[in-house]
């Protein structure tokens, strides 16, 4: 319980913190019984009704005397992650006057809570904090137990100061980033990510390209690599870790995990987005071929008789025969597209209504996939619905943005097409124009990756994504 992240409603703001945290907001005067807070994903409370928390305000309330009530009406100044950018700062919250105002350009996390000397040495700078007390150690001060260290003043772990810090600055960045919203900002960033790793862009393109050469197995291969890299892109993404490359790392290769583990998922995002159509399209196929069937039959009673004389054909019986057979063969098409047709004013909404759930939920089973893992969440399509819920208008801002990407992606595969038709060859086909189409698919599906990615991030709050 005490690693998990907690949020803290403050005047409509959110902002969030480990339990220990929490406890030094309200030593600092900067929590309040009566704001509301929550772990991440439950109900509001107010933080008064926190078992854990009462016996802080409780101990709190007995050593506030009168000099302690005058002294709390100093200015205080909250933790990092309570900081907002700006002049926004001043007003977010009534009893929160901070002295350090962070701004995107400069490190946010280095601010008063953060002790830079040691508790016991003030002559020394602190390498250690505890998580629970908020105090600052230099490397002998705590107690050791193996690579544990233990805070001498309240028995806690503590951790390594640039540990704590990086987290405190990735939570203050978030913070930033949720204010700025999901939008074209982070569709430009798309488009340039995968050329921030322009080495396993290339290798990875090509290998996958490649691959895809080598006929049905070197397909599925190719389909789980290009997967693993969507997955993995869209996990880093969702955690803000957009500094890390979206190829596997080699040095912990496993088989399972890179290869088969990508390709069962991307066979759920298929079978959960496209089931539905592929079924109505074979059930339309069906009842055309039934209706084909049976027209045959009425056809074929409804024909006449050779009528015979003495056991012998009529003499028109031949040329009877013959003028139904060219009838037969010229009508054969329009009986199929009268089947077809017929059968299709019923399927009609159906076909429409999966083929809409196939084009809008594609690209959450991509993100339930990617950030899972998991091939029966991905397959359950009550999750994916709820995440839509949750992620709102940011979701549908992502769908047109993949959709923009997808409509790129098959224009400039009609264009590589046509420049490379020169190259055509007999039996083997246009092999140029398919590996251009391969490895541009490749980058296509990392710019969707990050959008996905990204529009999970910038909904992490609602949806109780934890920091890294």
């Amino acid at each position: 319980m005490q690693n998990d992240i907690w949020q803290v409603e403050v005047k409509g703001k959110i902002y969030e913190g480990e339990l220990a945290e929490l406890e030094q907001w309200i030593l600092d005067h900067a929590l309040l019984p009566e704001d509301n807070v929550r772990r991440a994903g439950r109900s509001w409370i107010p933080a008064g009704q926190v078992p854990a928390l009462q016996k802080i305000f409780a101990s709190q309330a007995k050593s506030n005397t009168s000099s302690a009530l005058s002294e709390s009406l100093i200015t205080l100044t909250p933790p990092s992650s309570f900081q907002q950018p700006g002049a926004e700062l001043n007003t977010a919250v009534d009893h929160f006057q901070p002295k350090i105002l962070p701004s995107p350009g400069r490190d946010n996390s280095q601010s008063s809570i953060i002790p830079e000397a040691c508790h016991f040495h003030s002559d020394e700078a602190a390498t250690f904090v505890c998580r629970e007390c908020g105090n600052g150690y230099c490397g002998s001060c705590p107690k050791r137990y193996g690579t544990v260290r233990i805070c001498p003043v309240c028995g806690e772990m503590c951790k390594p100061i640039a540990e704590f810090k990086g987290k405190l600055k990735k939570t203050v960045q978030r913070s930033l980033d949720l204010q700025q919203g999901y939008g074209f900002k982070d569709f430009g960033q798309a488009w340039a990510y995968p050329f921030k790793f322009w080495q396993s862009l290339c290798i990875g393109a090509l290998f996958v390209a490649l691959l895809s050469f080598g006929g049905f197995f070197g397909n599925l291969l190719a389909n789980a690599i290009l997967f693993g890299c969507i997955a993995q892109t869209i996990n880093h993404m969702a955690h803000g870790d957009s500094d890390k490359s979206f190829m596997p790392d080699f040095d912990d290769f496993n088989v399972w995990d890179d290869v088969f583990k990508p390709f069962f998922l991307s066979i759920g995002v298929s079978l959960v987005a496209f089931l539905p159509l592929i079924i109505m399209i074979i059930a339309l196929v069906w009842s055309a071929a039934n209706s084909l069937v049976n027209q045959a039959a009425i056809s074929g009673n409804q024909q006449t008789a050779v009528v015979t004389q003495g056991g012998y054909p009529a003499p028109d019986a031949r040329a009877q025969t013959t003028t139904g057979v060219e009838k037969n063969n010229s009508t054969v098409v329009n009986s199929v597209v009268e089947a077809f047709y017929k059968s299709a004013t019923f399927f009609i909404l159906p076909l429409i209504i999966t083929g809409l759930w196939a084009l809008f939920y594609w690209p959450i089973a991509l993100v339930i996939a990617g950030y899972t893992k998991s091939f029966w969440a991905t397959i359950n399509p009550l999750i994916g619905i709820d995440t839509m819920h949750r992620m709102g208008w940011v979701y549908i801002a992502a769908f047109f943005f993949c959709l923009i990407v997808e409509i790129s992606s098959f224009i400039f595969s009609i264009i590589a097409g046509i420049v490379t038709t020169p190259f055509e060859m007999p039996l083997i086909g246009n092999l140029p124009a398919k590996l251009i189409i391969s490895i541009s698919s490749f980058y296509f599906s990392l710019v969707i990756a990050f959008l996905l990615g990204s529009a999970l991030y910038k909904t992490s709050d609602r949806l109780g994504i934890e920091i890294s």
